[in-house]
């Protein structure tokens, strides 16, 4: 049996931690706490944008994100490069296997279904969607560096 308090402990470590899900297994009781979704974030709504693994400008705020991006539309200049961030703490993997090809390259083409890498959180591994159809223009992390939420892991154009 697990008391209590056990159980609020758990809850409180994975509010903390961000991780998304939970698995406790207590002799014959298993237990399993889910993370609630993160609440929406302002540029959500945006084409493009997702919950996991999202794709935007860097460095830009949410007031000057829609405008900017129509803006350089119609003025014939280029917009500002779009990124992919991270949706959750965690060590990064490039490729799907140690000594395997990376997921993406320099240079390479994705569409917004492809994995560009997987972050791995307390033994699970989460895959980090493109989001958007572009090409990969920087990859910003090296493969096994730990990051954190939010931090840029690949630029495109």
């Amino acid at each position: 049996m697990i008391a209590l308090e056990e159980i609020k402990h758990l809850i409180d470590l994975v509010t903390q931690h961000r991780v998304s899900a939970l698995d406790v297994t207590k002799g014959d009781l298993r237990i399993r706490i889910e993370a609630a979704p993160a609440p929406a974030r302002a540029d959500a709504a945006r084409p493009g944008a997702a919950a996991v693994g999202h794709a935007e400008r860097p460095d830009s705020t949410d007031a000057e994100r829609a405008p900017a991006t129509e803006a350089a539309a119609g003025s014939g200049v280029a917009p500002e490069p779009m990124v992919i961030r991270a949706p959750t703490d965690g060590i990064v993997h490039l490729a799907p296997t140690p000594g395997a090809a990376p997921f993406v390259r320099v240079g390479q083409a994705v569409q917004p279904d492809d994995t560009v890498c997987v972050i791995e959180v307390m033994k699970m591994f989460h895959p980090v969607p493109a989001t958007v159809g572009a090409t990969i223009r920087t990859i910003r992390v090296e493969d096994g560096q730990s990051i954190g939420f939010d931090e840029v892991l690949f630029v495109l154009s």
